[in-house]
């Protein structure tokens, strides 16, 4: 979910311009104010506003959500930043220890899928900031009634999951790996061995991917921690695939998913 991924429009940390929920107490006046920092940042996403959206981050936070430098971040095109609609619908604890904070968030993510995170703040100069770690814990928000998630481990460097027999909605993923990873969904036109697949997307440019693959979501889990991925609908009869495009730490320059960390699946037609 940075920018060192192939889809850099910065899924999966921003928020909504609207807020859905509250924690189950009356919000004070700290809870207002980061909640309406989360608010800022994901009004500048939407409308591409590069500079408001760095002023919502601490420069270690900015750091860690885009791999950039505050003034290498600031120079970026606006044509390459923003235009992913993204909207809360739910907020858990928002807990405040002095100068610092945390913010638990379900985010609906523009039409397919839902997060939940952890967002963690700094309180500088009296504002509230987001801070480093925004990614690096992971709520997992309760799933609707009848959904039953699949559990995706990721390690070094694969995914594992039993057959899918029917239209999944929910992933659990766990990271038993050393190395964070990240589960990023496609779709697939027609049918590709995972070689080909994987020719595919790294001949490719830009976060749209190659033709004959569709992107439909994405979630990242550090080592040993667990995240929670659920579709607005169940997926359809067709081709999938996971994909891991973070860096490999141990050998610089090169991608998990130049690594073999790649999985597809089919989703059969219903027979009921």
């Amino acid at each position: 979910m940075r920018g060192r991924t192939i889809l850099s429009i910065g899924i999966g940390l921003l928020v909504s311009v609207a807020m859905a929920g509250c924690t189950s107490e009356a919000p004070t006046v700290e809870t207002e104010q980061i909640h309406g920092v989360v608010e800022s940042v994901a009004q500048a996403f939407s409308i591409g506003d590069i500079p408001a959206y760095a002023a919502g981050f601490t420069d270690a936070g900015l750091l860690d959500d885009q791999d950039v430098a505050r003034a290498d971040f600031l120079k970026m095109d606006p044509a390459e930043f923003g235009g992913l609609p993204v909207k809360i619908t739910e907020w858990g604890d928002t807990v405040v220890d002095g100068d610092k904070a945390t913010a638990e968030v379900v985010m609906e993510i523009g039409d397919t899928w839902v997060n939940g995170y952890t967002l963690h703040l700094l309180k500088q100069d009296e504002l509230w900031r987001l801070d480093a770690g925004v990614e690096s814990d992971t709520y997992s928000f309760p799933l609707p009634d009848g959904v039953t998630p699949v559990d995706v481990e990721l390690i070094d460097f694969a995914f594992a999951f039993d057959d899918i027999t029917e239209a999944p909605q929910a992933f659990d993923l766990r990271n038993n790996g050393e190395q964070e990873h990240e589960a990023v969904l496609f779709r697939l036109d027609e049918a590709h061995n995972a070689a080909e697949l994987v020719d595919l997307v790294l001949s490719s440019e830009g976060p749209e991917g190659p033709e004959g693959v569709e992107f439909i979501a994405a979630a990242s889990a550090l080592p040993g921690q667990d995240a929670r991925l659920l579709l607005k609908q169940p997926l359809l009869p067709g081709e999938y695939a996971f994909m891991c495009f973070f860096d490999d730490t141990t050998d610089p320059g090169h991608i998990h998913l130049e690594k073999g960390m790649v999985k597809t699946f089919t989703v059969e037609e219903s027979t009921s």
